[in-house]
C-alpha cells in the first residue's frame, strides 16, 4: 500500500494496513426431544418436550455458542 498524503504536502499521514473484517454471522439450530409417560388419569399421557436452542456466533472466525433449554409439559 502506498503512502497517504493530505492536500498539504507538509502533513504526512500514517500508513494503515487494510482491515480484513467479515460480517458477524449467527446460526441457530433447534432440537426437540419428546418423552411420553402414562398419565395420572387412566387413558391419558404426560408429554414432556425438551427444547434445545443452540446458537453459534461467528465473528471473524471466532466461534461462541449459547444454549437455551426449555421444557414444556402437557397432558394428552
Amino acid at each position: 500500500m502506498g503512502k497517504v498524503w493530505t492536500s498539504n504536502a507538509n502533513e504526512r499521514l500514517m500508513e494503515v494496513s487494510p482491515v480484513h473484517y467479515t460480517v458477524p454471522t449467527t446460526y441457530t439450530n433447534r432440537n426437540i426431544v419428546y418423552q411420553v409417560f402414562d398419565g395420572i388419569v387412566p387413558g391419558t399421557k404426560k408429554v414432556l418436550a425438551h427444547i434445545y436452542d443452540v446458537t453459534v456466533y461467528d465473528r471473524n472466525g471466532h466461534l461462541k455458542t449459547s444454549t437455551a433449554v426449555h421444557t414444556v409439559e402437557y397432558t394428552a
